[in-house]
């Protein structure tokens, strides 16, 4: 059973999303470059085409990373 405002607070929530994403391929192309790679070490996405970088985000994630788990990515 969800609460009175739980669906006024998910579609709060959901707007907020649009508009970061929306901002973030506006001002970088975020989806559109073809490879993205995470760096376990400097913390950071890579996003790159035809072998050249071309926008990198420091991220925080919420759980563990691992440079020695499976695939590499290290989210679990």
């Amino acid at each position: 059973m969800r609460p009175d405002w739980y669906n006024a607070w998910r579609d709060e929530a959901i707007r907020q999303l649009n508009v970061k994403n929306d901002r973030l391929e506006k001002d970088f192309r975020v989806g559109h470059w073809s490879r993205y790679d995470y760096d376990v070490d400097t913390r950071r996405l890579l996003f790159s085409e035809d072998g050249e970088i071309k926008v990198t985000a420091e991220v925080q994630i919420a759980g563990y990373t691992s440079a020695k788990s499976q695939g590499g990515s290290g989210l679990g």
